[in-house]
């Protein structure tokens, strides 16, 4: 399996009123920023999608593997490199 060039993947979501609007993921699905509100909620689940689309949804597994997919759809798809 080819070695992804990037680190982490950055998820802007469509505003709708909701308290996120950015996550940031790791390559094992951790979300390691959120913004601008409820880092402290989302760093606990775990994203499972393998592939992001724009209009497609994220899905996330919580610790007691509940999965939830988030009813808010991706705008925004950026590839960083985070050292």
């Amino acid at each position: 399996m080819k070695k992804p060039s990037h680190s982490h993947t950055k998820i802007t979501f469509q505003d709708q009123g909701q308290d996120f609007l950015e996550w940031t993921i790791d390559l094992k699905g951790k979300i390691i920023k959120c913004t601008p509100f409820q880092f402290g909620i989302w760093r606990k689940f775990k994203v499972i999608n393998e592939t992001f689309e724009v209009n497609g949804f994220v899905t996330v597994k919580a610790s007691y593997n509940e999965t939830i997919t988030i009813k808010y759809p991706i705008e925004k798809v950026e590839f960083l490199t985070i050292k």
